[in-house]
C-alpha cells in the first residue's frame, strides 16, 4: 500500500473515532421509538389574577388569565444544552382550569426532561415548525404570535371572563426532572405575552378633561411568545424580546373610543416594544389621548404621551414590556391640545401632567404583611409640567393604624389614620413646585414601613 493511502485511511478513522466520540457526549433525542412508553402526568398552571390597582377601585378581570388550550414542549437534557424532543397537547374543560393532565414519555435510562408550556398558542407553536434535534433556545426564538391580518389584538369577550381571543402565555418547570410512573410535575408560573394599557383620569383633572379617545402609534403586529432567556431575573421581565423582522411595526393611528370620560380600561393589549432612541421619537410606541378640554372650549383637543424614563435629570425612552399593566394616570391639563391626532404625535408636546403607573400582571400590588399591611403604589413617574399632585390605596389591619412620613416640599391628606375598611383608604398627596428630589413617603404600620418614590 502506498504512503498516501496509508495516511488516508488513518485520517478518516481518526475522523470517525473523533465524531463518534463527540456524538456520545451530546447525545440528543430523536423521533418517538416504538418501544417508548408514554405515562400520564398532572401538571398545575398558574397564571394568577391581574388586579387594576388605582385610586378608584381593585378589580380582577378573569379573561386575562383564562387558559383554553395548553401545548406541552418536551425538551431532553443532553450535555450543556437542552433538545426538543416531542409536542404534547390539551385543552380546558372550563375557564378556571389549572390542573392539566398530559401523556408524557417514560425515562428508559434515567434521561431528564424539561417542561415548557405554551398557552393559547397553539397555531404559533404549529406555524413555527421546528424539528427535533433544535436547541431551546432555537425553538422559543420560532415561536411568534401576531394580530391575525387586524390592526389590534382582539379583546372582545363572549361573557364576562371568557375573551374571544385569551392572551398567549408561557412558563416552564424550573428543573430536568426523570419521568416516572405517577408524576405530579412542578408548578409552572405563565408570563403572559402581552401589555396591557390603560388610562384614567384623575378626579383633580376631571373638571378640566373629559376623555373621548384613544390612539396607538407604533404598535408591533408581531411578538414571541417566549421571552428571551436574557431579558429575564426569574419571573421579572428586564427587557423586550423582538421577533425577527424588518415589518413589525403599525404607524397607525389605531383608534380606540371610549365610553367613559374618565378611564378607559382592559381594551388595549399590545405586543412588547423595544426602547427608541431620543431622536426616534416618531418610531417610539406611543398613545396620542383625545378628549375635550375645559367646559367653555369647542372641538376636541389632542395630547402626545410617551412611555419615558427619567435618569440623572434626562428623559429617555423605555420599552413595553410584556405582562406589565401600564396605567397612564392623567393628574392634570394644562392648556388646550392639538387639534388632530396626528399633529399632537409629530409635534410631541404634552400640555399635561401624567403619572404613569406600572404593575406586573397577575401579581396583586397588595403585598400582604402581618395584619394584612399593604399599599397599591410603590412610585409615581410624572411627566410633564405643573405642580403634581397623586394618591394611592393603602389597607392595614393593624391595631395601631398607620402613621406617615414624607420628604420636605410633600403634604399628605391625611397624614395617619386607623385600621381600615377591606376596601382601603384614600390618601391624597401633593409635590409642591419647589420640591426637590429625591422625593419619599414612608407609610408605617405596626413594625413594617413602606416606602413610596415620587420622580417629577
Amino acid at each position: 500500500m502506498k504512503m498516501h493511502n496509508v495516511k488516508l485511511h488513518i485520517l478518516v478513522l481518526m475522523l470517525f473515532m473523533s465524531f463518534s466520540c463527540s456524538f456520545e457526549e451530546q447525545e440528543v433525542p430523536g423521533p418517538p421509538s416504538p418501544t417508548d412508553e408514554f405515562v400520564d402526568a398532572i401538571i398545575h398552571i398558574s397564571s394568577p389574577s391581574s388586579p387594576s390597582p388605582s385610586t378608584y377601585a381593585l378589580t380582577d378581570p378573569d379573561g386575562e388569565k383564562m387558559i383554553k388550550e395548553v401545548d406541552v414542549l418536551v425538551f431532553k437534557e443532553s450535555g450543556s444544552d437542552e433538545y426538543y424532543d416531542y409536542r404534547t397537547r390539551t385543552t380546558a374543560t372550563n375557564p378556571q382550569q389549572t390542573d392539566f393532565k398530559i401523556s408524557v414519555k417514560k425515562s428508559k435510562n434515567n434521561e431528564k426532561y424539561r417542561f415548557a408550556v405554551v398557552a393559547n398558542a397553539s397555531g404559533a407553536v404549529s406555524n413555527a415548525n421546528f424539528t427535533t434535534y433544535a436547541t431551546k433556545k432555537q425553538v422559543y426564538a420560532l415561536i411568534i404570535s401576531d394580530l391575525s391580518g387586524s390592526d389590534r389584538w382582539d379583546a372582545t369577550e363572549t361573557s364576562p371572563g371568557i375573551p374571544d381571543k385569551p392572551i398567549p402565555m408561557w412558563g416552564e418547570t424550573g428543573t430536568l426532572v426523570e419521568v416516572t410512573d405517577n408524576l405530579q410535575l412542578q408548578p409552572v408560573h405563565m408570563l403572559r405575552a402581552l401589555s396591557r394599557i390603560d388610562v384614567a383620569v384623575r378626579p383633580s383633572a376631571q373638571s378640566k378633561f373629559r376623555l373621548t379617545d384613544v390612539y396607538v402609534y407604533n404598535g408591533n403586529r408581531k411578538g414571541r411568545v417566549i421571552p428571551d432567556k436574557a431579558n429575564l431575573q426569574g419571573d421579572n421581565v428586564t427587557g423586550a424580546s423582538i421577533p425577527v423582522d424588518n415589518n413589525l411595526k403599525v404607524k397607525g393611528p389605531i383608534a380606540y373610543t371610549s365610553l367613559s370620560e374618565t378611564e378607559y380600561k382592559r381594551e388595549i393589549y399590545l405586543y412588547e416594544a423595544d426602547a427608541v432612541k431620543e431622536n426616534e421619537g416618531l418610531q417610539a410606541t406611543c398613545l396620542v389621548i383625545g378628549g375635550y378640554y375645559a367646559s367653555g372650549v369647542s372641538g376636541k383637543s389632542y395630547y402626545r404621551v410617551d412611555f419615558l424614563d427619567k435618569k440623572n435629570s434626562n428623559l429617555s425612552f423605555k420599552p413595553i414590556l410584556r405582562n406589565h399593566c401600564y396605567t397612564i394616570n392623567i393628574a392634570d391639563v394644562l392648556d388646550e391640545g392639538y387639534t388632530t391626532p396626528e399633529e399632537a404625535f409629530n409635534k410631541r408636546g404634552i400640555k399635561m401632567t401624567v403619572d404613569i403607573e406600572s404593575w406586573v400582571m397577575g401579581e396583586s400590588p397588595y403585598n400582604a404583611t402581618p395584619y394584612n399591611f399593604a399599599i397599591n403604589r410603590n412610585s409615581f413617574e410624572n411627566i410633564g409640567a405643573g405642580s403634581f399632585n397623586g394618591s394611592f390605596v393603602l389597607i392595614t389591619e393593624e391595631p395601631g393604624g398607620w402613621t406617615s412620613a414624607a420628604s420636605a416640599g410633600v403634604t399628605l391628606t391625611p397624614s395617619s389614620g386607623t385600621t381600615t375598611a377591606a376596601t382601603g383608604q384614600a390618601v391624597n398627596f401633593k409635590v409642591a413646585d419647589t420640591a426637590q428630589e429625591p422625593l419619599f413617603i414612608d407609610i408605617t404600620s405596626g413594625p413594617i414601613t413602606k416606602r413610596i418614590k415620587i420622580t417629577r
